[in-house]
């Protein structure tokens, strides 16, 4: 599975967790193989909002961003302490 693909599924997994949080720009960005600003925005909005995720979906979210390279400042905060 690509990184595209993972992040897809993540994206995926905390839009079922989180039905009325807005998805579309981040799968538009992941769509038009933005995959660095995709996952900014998604960071950004999830800590902003204080959206919940499951342990599983921050775990996959931290893997993708860490291996796509992301700047740790977006992706530390959904680290477990």
């Amino acid at each position: 599975m690509d990184r595209y693909e993972r992040a897809r599924r993540t994206v995926d997994s905390i839009a079922t967790e989180n039905p009325a949080f807005e998805m579309d720009v981040v799968r538009e960005l992941l769509d038009h193989n933005e995959l660095v600003v995709g996952l900014e925005i998604l960071c950004d909005n999830l800590y902003e909002y204080d959206v919940p995720m499951s342990e599983a979906a921050r775990q996959a979210l931290v893997h993708i961003c860490r291996k796509s390279g992301l700047a740790a400042h977006y992706w530390q905060r959904f680290q477990a302490s």
